[in-house]
């Protein structure tokens, strides 16, 4: 039995290498778990926060969820990944965020409703996974699939008239807590969500079909993925190491990360692909690349020059070559794509840079 730290809105303000710490100790010992509590007081102390602690016998696994939880809600706040179009607010495409239960784990669920004048959209890697079904509103059929952490970009397949859509999006590190089953070599497939989800849409297809809302298939949804939830499955060395690689944008080398993390480099990419179908130095490469997507929609004075120096590139053609790569198109046509052309007329001569 391992001592139980009870908090009530205190995570959310603690440093991330405290969080860090406290996750790890649930996995270590009595005597860890002793040492977070008294390393807890001292941090609290220091920030002027007043808060109940008390210490109880729970299970393992109460300790380690509650932990893990708050653990992981850090790295959302750290990354949050975007799509090609992140601005897109047409009237067919909803997104809407999970429980706070789920927050840590579930980026978003979303839906979309065909329309005639549908045109197929650009799919960038966005380091997630989907569950998406879509929803034949005229036959009532329903079709299922899991789509894995993608490493290239393509062009959504088109829909029917009277078809919607209501979609699941896991980030990458954190799909494997609701599956009992190894990601290795599944970088860019589709699925069936019962081959790593079990039932799961036995359960779920009565109610896509019996309800039209996402509100409402979101909840459906939330019940059973709060059933299957297992934190147990999570590795503390890939969650360290995911840390590390969204603290650092990508930059960090992976000889670095296992050295860190007392591991192999060998073992630290097996795990990488049992729990994310991917490599580190993949997952690596992607959230640099998410990070200067996101760059470049949302900073007004973004500068390519400066961006080259902040995300490690060699040379102004090593950063145009590497997004290209994921983007398959110019920042600048990204932009245009995304419907952003304010932010390459702010003056800073970015437009004119970048061919």
């Amino acid at each position: 039995m391992y001592p139980k730290v009870i908090l009530k809105g205190i995570f959310c303000v603690l440093p991330d290498n405290f969080l860090r710490f406290a996750w790890q100790a649930t996995f270590i010992s009595p005597t860890a778990a002793k040492s977070l509590m008294k390393s807890l007081r001292r941090c609290l102390r220091s920030l002027h926060v007043s808060a109940v602690l008390k210490t109880e016998l729970l299970p393992p696994n109460t300790a380690a969820f509650l932990l893990t939880r708050s653990f992981m809600l850090s790295l959302t706040k750290m990354y949050r990944p975007i799509t090609a179009q992140p601005f897109d607010r047409s009237d067919g495409y909803r997104e809407i965020s999970p429980c706070e239960a789920l927050k840590p784990y579930i980026r978003c669920f979303w839906t979309y409703e065909s329309s005639p004048d549908m045109q197929p959209q650009l799919v960038i890697p966005d380091t997630c996974m989907d569950i998406i079904y879509r929803i034949d509103n005229d036959s009532g059929k329903v079709y299922g699939c899991f789509c894995t952490i993608d490493d290239s970009t393509h062009l959504s397949s088109g829909m029917a008239d009277g078809t919607s859509v209501f979609a699941i999006r896991f980030y990458a590190w954190t799909a494997a807590l609701f599956s009992a089953n190894s990601f290795a070599g599944t970088v860019n497939g589709g699925y069936a969500p019962d081959e790593f989800f079990g039932s799961f849409s036995a359960r779920l297809l009565p109610m896509l079909i019996s309800t039209n809302t996402i509100e409402e298939r979101a909840l459906y949804a939330q019940n059973y993925l709060m059933r299957i939830i297992c934190t147990d499955r999570m590795d503390p060395c890939l969650m360290n190491t995911v840390h590390d690689i969204l603290s650092s944008g990508g930059r960090e080398k992976i000889s670095a990360l296992a050295e860190k993390n007392a591991v192999s480099k060998k073992k630290l990419e097996r795990i990488f692909s049992e729990k994310m179908g991917i490599s580190p130095k993949s997952f690596s490469s992607l959230v640099r690349y998410q990070k200067l997507w996101q760059d470049m929609c949302f900073s007004a004075d973004f500068d390519i020059f400066e961006a080259v120096v902040k995300y490690g590139f060699t040379d102004q053609s090593h950063l145009l070559k590497d997004f290209r790569k994921y983007h398959s198109m110019t920042p600048k046509q990204a932009l245009e794509n995304a419907k952003m052309s304010l932010f390459y007329n702010t003056g800073s001569g970015y437009h004119d840079i970048i061919k």
